[in-house]
């Protein structure tokens, strides 16, 4: 089973600033929601583990290690089942409580020796270096399992360099288009349960409501980010799973979501263009497999070709979702 995460998060901006800075603290705390990019670094960086205990599949939550609900940078937080940090909140009396000088040194170590394993049954890290400083971070997130009515897996990639405002608009919509899929299947598999609850004898699965996402890096250089997901849908009950494919296509530098009247003239005829370079494409794949045996009525060619025409037409909706390559 894998451990519960009991964490906020939202896409704010990233704050960089140095654990080791004194921040004033106000009589009255101001909490602020841990960006997506920081609180899932974290918790990759732990193994969604507690640094203090190590007890694997326990619930964690991630924990302001100065006590400042406002700092949410990754330096200050740690990963710590809910028993440690409960420690952590211990005031008065003669045993020492879990300070914020132990939680660094437990997660110092505890970093460390995560990398070192996984460096030794996986190999080194995958970072994919481009632009001098710019960099692509690999991400998963798994939730659901035994004890929860759902199951939900995705990995994808966000952006890093010192364009701080353009990393944040473009992993914001990364971000948005995995955390909406996440929602999703916790209401869905919420609604299943109650239902399940209430119609036991009708309804019944020992599947439950699912999504996986994956994804594919097809091209990403100084100025542009193109990604291909692939999604997959299960819901409870369904004879079997659904999926489909999104892509995203970034301007990095300054931002921009990049589509056909971006990247093409408006007053050209790329949409004619397009369309006859697919048509070609796929008429030839048509007379492919035909020589192979397969036997076609004049009937049924003519409504293949009548197919074609409808998806692959120069029509704009039919190239929404495209991804660039060199």
């Amino acid at each position: 089973m894998r451990p519960a995460i009991i964490v906020s998060i939202s896409c704010a901006s990233r704050k960089d600033t140095p654990s080791s800075t004194c921040r004033p603290m106000s009589s009255k705390k101001q909490r602020v929601e841990i960006p997506s990019e920081t609180a899932g670094e974290a918790l990759f960086l732990s193994d969604r583990t507690c640094c203090v205990c190590r007890q694997r599949g326990r619930p964690v939550v991630l924990h302001h290690i100065d006590d400042d609900p406002s700092n949410s940078v990754g330096e200050n937080l740690a990963v710590l089942c809910t028993d440690c940090h409960n420690e952590t909140q211990v005031r008065g009396g003669f045993a020492r409580k879990l300070d914020a000088t132990q939680v660094r040194i437990f997660k110092t170590d505890w970093i460390e020796r995560v990398s070192l394993k996984r460096d030794s049954e996986q190999g080194p890290a995958r970072q994919a270096p481009i632009g001098g400083n710019q960099i692509l971070r690999y991400f998963q997130i798994r939730e659901g399992g035994q004890d929860r009515p759902y199951s939900f897996s995705a990995d994808f990639v966000l952006v890093e360099s010192t364009d701080t405002l353009a990393d944040l608009q473009t992993n914001s919509h990364i971000n948005s288009f995995v955390s909406g899929h996440l929602s999703e299947v916790r209401t869905r598999g919420e609604r299943t349960a109650e239902f399940a609850k209430t119609a036991p004898d009708t309804f019944r699965t020992n599947l439950p409501d699912s999504c996986w996402i994956s994804h594919n890096v097809s091209l990403f250089t100084d100025t542009v980010l193109s990604l291909e997901f692939t999604v997959g849908i299960y819901h409870a009950g369904a004879a079997h799973p659904n999926s489909y494919t999104r892509t995203f296509n970034f301007g990095l530098h300054p931002f921009i979501e990049l589509d056909l009247k971006s990247i093409f003239i408006e007053a050209s005829d790329y949409l004619e263009l397009l369309s006859k370079y697919c048509l070609d494409d796929l008429r030839s794949q048509k007379a492919q497999r035909g020589s192979s045996g397969l036997i076609r009525t004049e009937e049924l060619s003519g409504q293949e070709d009548q197919w074609l025409l409808r998806g692959a037409g120069p029509d704009r909706l039919n190239f929404e979702r495209i991804s660039l390559q060199r």
